[in-house]
């Protein structure tokens, strides 16, 4: 009689499996892909394909001799990336300090950081972010220097627990329905 039942929920699951498969399938099959230009006009952050938006931020630091030197936050919001410098005083003209230093950079509107002086030359330390990088750089021609830097990243995501609780529950299913399958095809072979 076990065995009886346990066949009987094995083939119902493996019957239901396909059909809804193919529901999901034929639910999209029409759907109109949306050019980038239009995905930017309807979302002001990252969405998930599930369609779960969630926040994303970062917080680039560099140490120079274990003091923070700069720390630079991007932060996304509705209204695209957003950069703030924390901590640390950007040096104007970031490619030229530099050059004088002995260190040669590219100047650009997206380099900024700043400069150090240190023993026999100077660090130089540039932080970028925008929408599409991050920049954690550090060109150092000073001796004796100890450099550490560190990105932490964050991501927000909106009910997030449970998000969990339903991908461990489909995991749940998932597994059963394969150890259904095995059992079914056990029983067939007996």
């Amino acid at each position: 009689m076990k065995r009886v039942l346990t066949l009987t929920v094995a083939m119902a699951l493996c019957t239901a499996w396909p059909a809804a498969q193919a529901q999901a399938i034929e639910d999209f099959a029409d759907a109109d892909v949306l050019s980038l230009e239009q995905l930017d006009e309807v979302r002001g952050g990252l969405q998930l394909p599930s369609g779960a938006e969630f926040g994303f931020g970062a917080v680039m630091s560099t140490f120079v001799d274990g003091s923070l030197a700069l720390q630079t936050r991007l932060t996304w919001t509705a209204l695209g990336p957003m950069e703030t410098v924390e901590v640390g005083m950007l040096t104007p003209n970031l490619a030229a300090t530099a050059a004088a230093g002995g260190i040669n950079l590219q100047d650009g509107p997206t380099v900024q950081g700043l400069v150090i002086s240190g023993d026999g030359g100077i660090t130089a330390v540039v932080h970028g972010v925008s929408g599409q990088h991050l920049t954690n750089l550090v060109i150092n021609n000073a001796n004796n220097r100890e450099i550490r830097q560190s990105t932490d990243i964050t991501l927000d995501i909106p009910g997030f627990a449970q998000m969990q609780q339903d991908i461990v529950a489909q995991n749940v299913d998932l597994r059963l329905q394969t150890a259904l399958g095995l059992a079914l095809r056990d029983a067939a072979t007996r």
